[in-house]
């Protein structure tokens, strides 16, 4: 019977241990496994830091690149002194969080308001104040070189550094953006426009899927359109309308008759900044014979601001928009 007790009292014994050594193993696996888990989320964070350090776009100087006169024009340092002679790039700039560091414009740069404050150039048309220019002693400026094609010239001449561009589509007028905003080191901002800019392309091409265009005309000059060639004509097609004059080419005099023969469904005027030039589409909607015209009975002669649409900028798109709202106001309800 004794024998029997001491087996019972060590198999107890043994189990008891058994247990306890279990227990002890499950705790260490525990504290193993909690540990790893703070050390896994600790690499996650450390990974995802890293990967925003690595997402943000920074520009490595010095830097070479090639503007619109086949130029390669090399910038040591960040620019911080900033020059621009048209418009478009006065905006860009401005667009990319560089207004600060613009110096001065040409007379013709309006857009954003603080323009106003700036030093005025001149215009290529009234000639720019090369003296004053100079005495800024800018890292660059900026000019179109379709519209200025002298003017590269005579200030690199005077060993000022100036980049050129001339684009011709929304794609051309984002990949000038993108590239600004890597000659500044501020591709962040000019990422963010661009992302704007195809939204709004995005959202036109949306509206316009499987819809027939409308035939439009547009006079953005008293008693003068545009043809093919013409970038304006582009945005017509890209917002759901079909030029009446594609057939031509440039600008030139319209015929007010064969705008009666042509007969379009939407006219388009100029109606500037504030929704100025009502006198526009007064003077359109008196001519002689144009009452008969499909668009003056339906009511759809329609402004729109040129001076967003004329600008190949950062506004572009909004321009777009506009356009697409104007030719198809039922799609855009």
């Amino acid at each position: 019977m004794d024998n029997m007790f001491r087996r019972i009292a060590v198999l107890l014994f043994l189990f008891i241990v058994t247990i306890g050594l279990v227990g002890c193993n499950t705790q260490e696996e525990n504290k193993e496994e909690s540990s790893q888990d703070q050390n896994s989320s600790a690499e996650v964070e450390e990974q995802e830091d890293g990967s925003q350090e690595e997402s943000k776009l920074e520009t490595e100087y010095p830097l070479t690149v090639t503007d619109a006169t086949g130029t390669e024009v090399t910038f040591d340092s960040e620019p911080t002194k900033l020059v621009s002679l048209i418009p478009s790039d006065t905006e860009i700039l401005f667009a990319l969080g560089a207004g600060d560091e613009v110096l001065a414009v040409d007379d013709n740069s309006d857009y954003p308001e603080e323009t106003g404050d700036l030093p005025k150039l001149g215009s290529t048309y009234s000639g720019l104040n090369e003296e004053e220019l100079i005495a800024l002693q800018p890292d660059v400026v900026f000019i179109n070189t379709q519209l200025q094609p002298e003017v590269a010239a005579q200030l690199r001449a005077k060993d000022i550094k100036v980049f050129g561009s001339n684009p011709q589509s929304i794609e051309e007028i984002m990949e000038a953006i993108t590239r600004t905003g890597t000659i500044l080191n501020n591709q962040e901002e000019a990422k963010a426009v661009t992302d704007q800019m195809n939204e709004d392309l995005q959202y036109v091409k949306d509206k316009l899927a499987n819809v027939e265009p409308k035939k439009v005309y547009a006079e953005y000059s008293a008693g003068w359109s545009f043809g093919s060639g013409e970038f304006a004509n582009d945005l017509i097609n890209l917002a759901g309308g079909e030029n009446i004059f594609a057939d031509q080419e440039s600008w030139f005099e319209v015929n007010p008759e064969e705008v009666i023969k042509r007969n379009p469904e939407v006219i388009l005027y100029t109606s500037g900044e504030e929704g100025a030039g009502q006198e526009n589409k007064e003077q359109i909607l008196s001519r002689d014979g144009w009452d008969v015209i499909d668009a003056v009975k339906n009511e759809r002669v329609v402004g729109v601001n040129s001076t967003k649409a004329s600008r190949v900028g950062p506004r572009i798109t909004e321009s777009l928009i506009e356009i697409f709202e104007a030719i198809h106001p039922k799609l855009a309800e």
